[in-house]
Order: structure tokens, then sequence, then C-alpha cells
């Protein structure tokens, strides 16, 4: 009785694998289990119930094209990027991490104190989130990733103010809209 196989401890947890002859990665989906993940366009595997997946057989000092499946992830989800790439050392591992954001969106229009719109490129970071947005025309910006209570920075010539929202019940194929919120405190 004979098994070849591998083991890996890496990212604080453990994977039983295929024999490891090349490098190998860890692709990350974070919170988002059963994702098709495709490696040079094919070979298409899927995350576990962590949203995690070890890939093996990566080509050391190239690189190794990492796809996810675009039609496998929810509606609500935002993705920067469907693919990456891995460059791994010899008989190492990487990680890749898919950053996957999920939550609501809102159209929100903003004010002046003077009652005007916000300029056109002020900064709105939503707290909590590493993402930024820009107002747009008649001082509206439209945000992402938003849960049902949030908070907004807005940002203009390096002043600050924060604006605090709720969001209502959602309504299906409709684009939720708030506002005028009241930015205070601002110079233009």
């Amino acid at each position: 009785l004979g098994a070849q196989g591998g083991a890996v401890l890496m990212d604080k947890r453990f994977f039983a694998t295929r024999r490891i002859e090349n490098s190998f990665a860890l692709v990350d989906v974070p919170h988002y289990p059963g994702i098709q993940v495709s490696f040079q366009g094919n070979n298409a595997m899927r995350t576990d119930k962590n949203g995690v997946l070890m890939l093996t057989n990566l080509q050391a000092y190239q690189n190794n094209r990492i796809q996810l499946d675009a039609s496998e992830l929810p509606l609500n989800a935002e993705i920067d990027n469907l693919e990456q790439v891995a460059v791994p050392a010899a008989h190492t591992g990487v990680k890749i991490t898919f950053p996957v954001r999920t939550g609501r969106a809102a159209l929100i229009r903003i004010l002046f104190d003077d009652g005007q719109p916000a300029p056109v490129g002020a900064e709105v970071k939503l707290m909590g989130d590493q993402k930024d947005f820009f107002v747009a025309r008649h001082g509206q910006t439209f945000i992402t990733g938003l849960e049902e209570k949030n908070t907004l920075r807005l940002k203009w010539n390096d002043h600050y103010c924060d604006l605090s929202i709720t969001l209502p019940p959602e309504k299906s194929n409709d684009i939720t809209r708030l506002g005028p919120l009241t930015c205070l405190g601002v110079p233009r």
C-alpha cells in the first residue's frame, strides 16, 4: 500500500494536496464558497466553504494567470480585477487575495452649508472601507459597499465633514437615492 501527496501549512491553514513538484498558490476569495477559479485559462477548480483554494503546479519565476468566474459572484459583489498574476519562486507558495466588496449602493446628493451642491471632484470616503469615491455634477456621488448604517467623510480643500446615513429598506431593481445631505463647516 502506498500513497503520494503533499502537506502545506500556509496562512495559518493546513492543506493536504497532491504531490507538489513546483510552486503553489493559496487563492483567497474571502467569504465566497464554491467560486470557480481557473489557472492559465483552464483547470477550473472551486473555492472551499471558506472561499479558499490551494493551486499547485504553478511555474516558478513565470507569470501564472489566476482568474475568477464573474458569473459565480452575487450581483451585489464588486471586484476590481477578476484576474491576478502570481510569480512564485521555485518550490514556494504565494497568497493571492481577490478582495470582493459587498453591500448596497446608493446615489447620494450632498450640499454645503451655503445650500449649493458639493463641488465636482470632492473626495468621499465610506468610513471603514479603503475605496474612495468622488462627487460628480449636482453634488451627487455613487457609493457602493454600504451597510444599513454608514458614515461618510467628505474632503474638500483639506477640510472634512462627516455624514451619517441610514439606508431605507431595499427595493428590487431600484437605485437608492438619498439627500440632499448637508455638509457643515467645509468652505468652498
